[in-house]
């Protein structure tokens, strides 16, 4: 038979081991404490008759005061106490706590559980148990306990605040689109259609007889930059605010994205789809062109003079976007903590989505971005 907590130092030398254990249990930060068993507990029963016969026979052996903080109660007022008059059967949470414990034998490592104590305080903990078994039978159960209740509700906060922050960001996105949206039909409205009329009128005095030869190249000159600068305004116009989306979808949006990136910048860009549907639900076509526009622009710091693949497809529910160079890439871990607006944004559009963001490169290897979308999904706040 197992000797009681009480019986173990029997010599010199067991009492000079004894005592430094008391004293680093005494000391310890962590609260720590022994449960002994009046009578050895079958720990292969079944799980209710484990219960009932660690609340028969389990008692408070040993504790210190950082054990006695957590419950409010002095050492020596603990010492003996009946598992029972400590952890109380009738919380839901204790027989939870019990029941992780024997799943595992009671050896138990960094088990996060929420206890109730019989004075009502209630906290998070992170516990460790050391059975002491022989033959299948619990003779005695020494633990630890850290707790973490502060650092829990610290993570708490942290996480509503990014909640909160990811929330404001997409109501900015959204509020950013409706703002490019109405500059958008305003300068396509508005200015545009007053440079044609005056690209008009230039027109007209280019007719009139009698002019001298250099005022009919000033006027010829003034017709063409106004041509000019109502093209650049028409393109200026689509790049806020898409309308090629509404009048012929994502495909063709993208594809005309592609094909005048590429003439500005003197880039390929490779264009490939399949399978991609003629209607995609708004919010979902237009993060995907806004995410292709981000990633030519960040192609373009990377690609030094190589191709730029895009490619667009669906597979199964989802809409898959990849778009790849065979630059020069970059060191992932550079940026880890520095990440350009480019990306964050791409981040940002496609946690909107509900979709899922990757990006592959390695330098000298080229960069890959990928994104999938769920189109079952619909826009989020």
């Amino acid at each position: 038979m197992i000797p009681k907590y009480a019986d173990l130092a029997t010599d010199k030398d067991d009492q000079k081991t004894n005592e430094r254990l008391r004293a680093f249990i005494r000391n310890s930060s962590e609260a720590v404490f022994c449960v002994e068993m009046e009578e050895p507990v079958p720990i292969d029963l079944p799980e209710g008759q484990i219960i009932d016969l660690l609340y028969r026979h389990a008692y408070l052996a040993e504790v210190n005061e950082a054990y006695a903080k957590f419950v409010g109660l002095k050492v020596e007022d603990l010492v003996g106490v009946r598992l029972g008059d400590f952890f109380p059967r009738s919380i839901p949470e204790n027989l939870t706590f019990l029941k992780k414990a024997m799943a595992v034998r009671f050896d138990v490592t960094d088990l996060e559980t929420t206890e109730v104590y019989s004075n009502g305080t209630k906290g998070v903990y992170l516990n460790n148990f050391s059975p002491v078994l022989e033959d299948g039978l619990l003779y005695r159960l020494w633990g630890n306990s850290r707790d973490i209740t502060e650092k829990k509700r610290f993570e708490e906060e942290l996480l509503l605040n990014k909640k909160d922050l990811q929330k404001l960001a997409g109501r900015l996105i959204n509020k950013q689109e409706d703002e490019l949206r109405r500059l958008a039909r305003d300068l396509h409205d508005n200015l545009t259609q007053k440079l044609a009329v005056l690209a008009i009128e230039a027109g007209g005095l280019e007719k009139q007889s009698g002019l001298s030869a250099p005022t009919l190249t000033g006027i010829s000159h003034i017709k063409n930059q106004l041509i000019r600068i109502s093209e650049e305004v028409h393109v200026l116009s689509r790049n806020l605010h898409p309308s090629i989306l509404e009048d012929l979808g994502l495909e063709e949006a993208v594809r005309a994205e592609c094909t005048n990136f590429s003439s500005r910048m003197g880039l390929p860009v490779i264009f490939k789809t399949k399978d991609v549907p003629v209607v995609v639900p708004s919010n979902i076509a237009l993060a995907m062109y806004r995410i292709v526009q981000e990633g030519l622009n960040n192609a373009v710091k990377h690609a030094k003079g190589s191709n730029i693949y895009v490619f667009l497809e669906r597979t199964d529910e989802n809409l898959h976007l990849m778009i790849r160079d065979t630059g020069v890439g970059f060191d992932p871990e550079k940026i880890k903590h520095k990440e350009g607006l480019g990306l964050s944004s791409i981040r940002e559009r496609v946690r909107l989505i509900d979709g899922q963001f990757t990006i592959e490169t390695k330098e000298g290897k080229g960069t890959s971005i990928e994104v999938i979308a769920p189109l079952a999904q619909t826009a989020q706040e």
